[in-house]
């Protein structure tokens, strides 16, 4: 029972996610697999990204979920993705940083 429940949690946060991160990156491409592991607290995505023809691949090697004032926050951190300059930038620019997600993202605890 536990695990079907786990495999609920991780399913509604994926789409949850996958919508969020679609919202967000509209104009650069799309994010057509999103995979949470709660256990692990880790993430993989992959993204059809406008203007290039093999898709990218990234992954968070942790998250860590936050909460204050009723809102949702995730922090990722250990990127690594298919394209190394992708990577980089995302290590500079998305690890360590908080963002504010929507409510259903408490299922990612």
């Amino acid at each position: 029972m536990n695990h079907s429940l786990t495999a609920w949690k991780e399913a509604a946060a994926e789409a949850a996610l996958t919508a969020f991160l679609n919202r967000e990156i509209k104009s650069l491409g799309v994010v057509r697999e999103l995979a949470i592991r709660t256990r692990e607290k880790t993430l993989r995505i992959a993204v059809d990204l406008k203007g290039e023809a093999a898709r990218l691949w990234i992954e968070a090697a942790a998250y860590e979920l936050s909460e204050q004032d009723g809102e949702v926050y995730l922090v990722v951190r250990g990127i690594t993705a298919s394209r190394e300059w992708i990577a980089a930038a995302l290590n500079q620019y998305v690890a360590g940083r908080a963002f504010r997600l929507p409510p259903a993202a408490r299922f990612l605890r």
